[in-house]
C-alpha cells in the first residue's frame, strides 16, 4: 500500500479524522486526470493507491467528512463520454485506512 502524504495529528496528540473514499472504473491511462479531479476538491486530500500502479481504483483520504460527501456525489459520472466511475465509502468495499 503506497500513500502519497501522511496523515497530521490533531492538536491534542490523536490521528486527524479521516474520511476515505474509493473511486473506480477508470482507465488506468486516465487515472491521474481522474486522482488530480478528484483531490482538487480539498485542499488536504491524500491519495492511496492499495492495488499497485497500473490498478483501475485508488483510495483518496478527505480529511473533512464534507469535502467525502462531495466526492460520493460523482458516483456514475461520465468521463469524456465514454467511461463511467463509481465512488464508494472505502469501508463499503472492505478498505480501511489506518
Amino acid at each position: 500500500m503506497s500513500t502519497s502524504t501522511e496523515g497530521e495529528a490533531t492538536s491534542h496528540g490523536g490521528p486527524s479524522p479521516s474520511f476515505p473514499v474509493t473511486v473506480f472504473g477508470f482507465l488506468p491511462e486516465q487515472r491521474k486526470s481522474v486522482v488530480s479531479s478528484f483531490v482538487s476538491m480539498s485542499s488536504g486530500a491524500t491519495v492511496d493507491y492499495p492495488a499497485g500502479e497500473y490498478s483501475n481504483w485508488v483510495t483518496i483520504i478527505y480529511p473533512d467528512e464534507v469535502e467525502a460527501a462531495r466526492a460520493m456525489r460523482r458516483n456514475g459520472e461520465v468521463l469524456h463520454g465514454v467511461t463511467m466511475i463509481g465512488v464508494k465509502w472505502a469501508a463499503s468495499i472492505g478498505y480501511y485506512y489506518k
